[in-house]
């Protein structure tokens, strides 16, 4: 197995320290964008190798790029907040982001078609996110979000998204958000 995974990269080592609007933030973010491609892409790769290599009743693989995004780029990639990016710098992160979002998703679509038709592609979020006035969960994404068609295939019972803490978010009537003691 360790040969399936020599380019196997495990995660992001370099998180962007510069301040917005010091003259190193919009290298640094994108940097940072696209180091998290380049972790994802060696993951699925690597994902895809293996779930090729032999029969499996159960694989498992942690995509952490969209937590990273979340936590680093959430003003620049929500588009409820586009109209507040201002400056031509916080234009090219957000055009980053949103084009990193969409190569999450066709690497996605990847795993989908790679796991074959008789087995389930389950996508799971770890904690929601959210701006404070606004609720996000991964079953709001899946219902309405438009997602590429090879990613997302409604109705066909192969592809589950789930958002965790469903009880708790019904029972406080509240998003979950471990940043805010969960």
């Amino acid at each position: 197995m360790i040969a399936e995974l020599n380019d196997y990269i495990v995660d992001v080592v370099n998180y962007p320290s510069a301040l917005p609007g010091t003259a190193r933030y919009e290298q640094q973010m994108l940097a940072f964008i696209d180091e998290n491609e380049r972790v994802l892409l060696s993951q699925v790769d690597a994902a895809i190798r293996l779930m090729r290599s032999k029969p499996w009743q159960f694989f498992m693989i942690a995509l952490m790029a969209t937590d990273r995004l979340g936590h680093y780029c959430w003003k620049f990639s929500d588009p409820a907040l586009e109209s507040s990016l201002a400056t031509e710098e916080q234009k090219r992160i957000g055009a980053r982001c949103r084009a990193m979002y969409r190569q999450i998703d066709a690497q996605l679509a990847r795993l989908l078609d790679g796991v074959g038709p008789d087995c389930a592609l389950i996508v799971v979020s770890d904690h929601a996110s959210a701006l404070r006035h606004l609720h996000f969960s991964t079953q709001t994404l899946a219902s309405r979000a438009r997602l590429s068609s090879t990613a997302y295939r409604p109705g066909t019972g192969n592809v589950c998204f789930m958002a965790t803490c469903p009880a708790r978010e019904a029972k406080l009537r509240t998003p979950v958000d471990s940043k805010y003691g969960w």
